[in-house]
């Protein structure tokens, strides 16, 4: 088999671009079947020279189109996938080049919630995975950790510790002039119930008042009707930030059963939370929303139906 690689594996030998394209994508199968081999033609499969850059585009091209990436991959490979945080743009020309950018945010992910990437490594890949990249890719990495907890297992402290880590820096990044959009992804994170429903909260708070156009989704309110009954001065602080922003007339409209039993859960526990909840009703009134029965306390009151609650 060599024999056949070895013909073909130099760009001087087989300059098509398909060919490289096919050495990129197999990559991680060569490195299984014969890691030698490939390790010794790394730089052949992925030339660095100058004269080579469509070479080494196709090849890692192909190479990104496998989600999941090895160990023994990353090891070699974390050179190539600096080289290719480098080159990216916030403002892609084409859809090609933000399919790029997402496919490598997918594996910078991986690597992530896997271990051997973290932000403060000496090169600072991730960080300058975030500097470069597009905004749409770049929320992919904060997406795709909400959604790699395995709802029918224990998390890992120090897993879940990353993940906090991280998206406390991607809100800091906000804070400074980042995409809010990514800030979205938010939502798979709060509703699993894996982290500390204070800390959760109070991210949620700071998605609100970071990202005016970000609302709240069924499955969040449905997370707030939940904790309403152990932290209802922060589902209160959460709620107040619905009425009068733009866009989320529509969402109260469609979900007002579900924040009534919020408010009517949460406004029984205390003076001050009835206070806040008074205040909330009549800021909702000003939007049209008549949730006065929901002080009542009686979370079962409301003659409104809500078809997403099942």
């Amino acid at each position: 088999m060599t024999q056949v690689l070895d013909a073909h594996v130099t760009p001087a030998a087989d300059a098509a671009l398909a060919v490289r394209a096919m050495f990129g994508g197999h990559l991680q199968a060569l490195l299984k079947l014969d890691p030698d081999w490939t390790s010794r033609h790394l730089c052949d499969i992925l030339p660095i020279e100058p004269e080579h850059t469509r070479a080494w585009r196709a090849a890692w091209n192909g190479h990104l189109e496998n989600r999941v990436l090895t160990d023994t991959a990353w090891g070699l490979l974390r050179p190539h996938y600096l080289r290719a945080v480098n080159i990216l743009t916030p403002t892609p020309n084409n859809e090609w080049e933000q399919a790029r950018a997402t496919l490598l945010a997918f594996h910078l992910g991986n690597r992530f919630w896997f271990g051997p990437l973290d932000r403060d490594d000496p090169d600072h890949l991730l960080q300058r995975f975030y500097e470069q990249a597009p905004a749409e890719a770049a929320s992919i990495i904060v997406q795709s950790g909400g959604r790699s907890f395995n709802r029918d297992e224990p998390t890992e402290p120090e897993r879940r510790e990353r993940l906090m880590r991280l998206w406390e820096y991607r809100i800091q990044a906000v804070r400074r002039g980042a995409d809010p959009d990514e800030l979205s992804a938010f939502d798979d994170w709060f509703v699993n119930g894996r982290f500390d429903d204070a800390w959760s909260l109070n991210q949620l708070y700071e998605i609100l008042s970071l990202a005016p156009d970000i609302g709240l989704s069924v499955h969040v309110l449905r997370r707030l009707r939940t904790l309403a009954l152990t932290h209802p001065h922060a589902c209160l602080h959460i709620l107040d930030r619905v009425p009068g922003r733009p866009g989320h007339y529509w969402m109260t409209s469609r979900h007002r059963a579900l924040i009534h039993e919020i408010i009517a859960t949460t406004c029984t526990a205390d003076d001050a939370a009835a206070s806040a909840a008074s205040r909330l009703v009549s800021a909702f009134a000003v939007d049209g929303f008549d949730f006065r029965s929901a002080l009542d306390g009686d979370a079962s009151s409301s003659a409104e139906t809500d078809r997403s609650t099942g």
